[in-house]
């Protein structure tokens, strides 16, 4: 297998006038190993954020993650991961939460990278390297959207909301991990989140996917109705959405990625295709 997508919608049943979301519809059963995790953090807005379709994944506990046991394969000496994170952060926070770990065995004895978000005035992605030294970018609002290209003996390239056909935002180079062998994404260590007005709030995560080496790349943006254009019509789905209390728009509807998707998303759509 070259590509791995773990989604977090399964299946939904239509009726007449709009889309009636059974109990499996939001689902995070095609991940290997839950912790902390069950269907309802996975479930269909409102009031859970997402960038496509109807579902995410909401973090709000500590050590709280689902876990990817075979990227690719068993031990992958390279592999591409795409992701979206939204973090909901108060100002003047001085804490820090790891957003992606990865090992080198599915029991996470032997680090390979990891991806952390710290807040500590100035807002930063810090990707660290097993055995090497971190790299840290300012970290942007709304939903960040991050690619990484980690290869062993070879370096550790990010893109945070940029393509990854553009230069890389950074290298924190490869480190001293061999492979690959499992990912976790949520709040994976001890500290880090709290609602108390000083830690992380919550971590939401979107359409996370795996490759060996083929980059990923972000979703079509304002795609608000998933037929692989920017139009009018994905107006229309956005107003059916947020105006008309109807069907969700399943494309990709949160426009200007502000983590909310209401009427300012269909004004968005209208600047990009009249422009």
């Amino acid at each position: 297998m070259f590509r791995k997508e773990r989604i977090f919608y399964v299946c939904a049943m239509v009726v007449a006038l709009g889309l009636s979301f059974n109990a499996n519809a939001c689902s995070v059963s095609q991940w290997d190993t839950k912790v902390g995790i069950t269907d309802v953090d996975a479930g269909s807005p409102p009031p859970i954020a997402r960038v496509e379709k109807f579902c995410a994944l909401a973090i709000t506990v500590n050590e709280t993650y689902v876990q990817d046991e075979s990227p690719i394969d068993a031990q992958d000496t390279r592999i591409r991961l795409r992701f979206y994170v939204l973090v909901d952060v108060d100002s003047g926070d001085t804490s820090e939460v790891t957003l992606v770990d990865a090992f080198s065995d599915d029991a996470g004895s032997t680090p390979a990278f990891s991806i952390a978000y710290t807040s500590s005035g100035a807002d930063m992605l810090s990707f660290r390297p097993a055995g090497g030294s971190p790299l840290n970018v300012a970290a942007p609002t709304g939903w960040i959207f991050v690619e990484v290209d980690w290869e062993a003996g070879v370096g550790f390239k990010f893109w945070v909301n940029t393509e990854p056909t553009e230069t890389p935002s950074g290298d924190a180079g490869a480190g001293t991990a061999t492979h690959v062998g499992m990912v976790r994404l949520g709040s994976t260590k001890a500290t880090g989140l709290a609602a108390n007005g000083t830690d992380i709030n919550k971590l939401t995560y979107d359409s996370y996917q795996a490759n060996r080496t083929t980059a990923v790349g972000g979703l079509m943006i304002g795609d608000a109705n998933g037929n692989g254009a920017v139009n009018s019509t994905d107006v229309s789905a956005l107003l059916i959405e947020t105006e008309l209390g109807g069907a969700l728009a399943g494309g990709v509807p949160d426009c200007n990625m502000n983590g909310i998707v209401n009427s300012t998303d269909a004004s968005c759509i209208l600047v990009m295709t009249e422009l």
